[in-house]
């Protein structure tokens, strides 16, 4: 989450003050736009690969959404990069946006968390209880549960909103335009309740729960392939069912890799948001050298976050899962 990179630190020149705006160049100047791109061409490619009528699934309807809710993702914190530009970041327009534009950016990034969750617990079933999960993993009930969990992301993410506010300062008979944070935003509910609150459900549930979904799934598909491998001499009606179970298997071992990626992403946001939070609940200070290494890191973290969405659903991925999962409309 962006907001857990974005904390207020001394502006107190340090060493490391070239490091840091070198960081900046190399991370918001080149690697954005670069990853961004094929980003955006991935996650477009897989939107008009798995919403094709041939491939009605409920897992197809959750990874759907995840590319759209990337993509959107992708734009939003493309958008955010843009304020390391003094001509853009000069703009009237782009200081009232920006605000909203952070609120936009996590809104997404939650989503994208609980769709992630939400597809792995699918598969788990799918996997483990496939008599069951023939009548529980159905698209309707898919994109139905897509729905609540869009709405309980976007609904937890709202009061960011109203985190920052835009602010007319004079300065010498001149009027500049600032975001600053609002009242809301220094309450001590705000900053200690509703900001562990979304560390917690969007950070550390998700990474507890997509590390265990994650392990049994690879447990599971390592023994069907050590019995499927047993019994390959067997009868002919046992191939026919061993056909059906590999194609499910390299479905399952694709989206444990799009997990495992994610997994490997948000670790570093995980560790930086623990750090920041010891911090914190110490009333610890740090110097200005201690902040431009934390803000060196959110510039890697926020990086490691797009990059995440950009190959989960990269082009070779999205053609793979097009050959791999491709069935008969329900």
């Amino acid at each position: 989450m962006s907001n857990a990179t974005t904390n207020d630190y001394s502006d107190t020149p340090c060493d490391n003050d070239y490091s840091l705006e070198m960081t900046r160049f190399i991370v918001q100047k080149i690697l954005v736009p670069f990853i961004t791109s094929i980003g955006f061409a991935g996650n477009l490619l897989c939107i008009i690969v798995l919403s094709h009528k041939s491939m009605v699934s409920s897992t197809n309807c959750y990874l759907t959404a995840l590319a759209t809710f990337d993509i959107s993702y992708l734009i939003f914190s493309f958008t955010l990069s843009l304020k390391h530009y003094d001509v853009v970041n000069s703009l009237t327009v782009y200081t009232y946006w920006y605000p909203y534009g952070r609120t936009l950016t996590d809104i997404c990034s939650n989503v994208s968390v609980c769709l992630t969750v939400t597809f792995s617990l699918e598969r788990l079933i799918a996997v483990c209880y496939p008599m069951k999960g023939r009548v529980i993993c159905t698209p309707q009930r898919a994109r139905f549960i897509t729905f609540l969990v869009v709405t309980f992301a976007i609904i937890s993410t709202i009061p960011e909103f109203f985190e920052m506010k835009t602010v007319r300062i004079e300065n010498n008979k001149t009027v500049v335009l600032k975001n600053a944070e609002t009242d809301f935003a220094k309450t001590d509910a705000y900053k200690i309740i509703y900001y562990h609150y979304l560390v917690l459900t969007f950070t550390f549930l998700p990474f507890i729960l997509l590390s265990t979904f994650n392990g049994i799934l690879v447990r599971t598909v390592y023994s069907a392939m050590k019995i499927r491998k047993r019994m390959t001499n067997s009868y002919s009606s046992y191939k026919q069912n061993a056909r059906r179970q590999t194609e499910q298997n390299r479905i399952t071992i694709m989206l444990i890799g799009v997990v495992i990626v994610f997994l490997l992403c948000q670790s570093p946001n995980a560790a930086l948001i623990l750090y920041l939070t010891y911090i914190d609940s110490n009333d610890m200070r740090l110097t200005a050298c201690e902040a431009n290494n934390v803000k060196i890191a959110g510039n890697v973290v926020n990086l490691m976050d797009v990059k995440r969405s950009t190959y989960c659903h990269s082009p070779c991925p999205a053609l793979d899962l097009a050959l791999t999962m491709y069935q008969p409309t329900r």
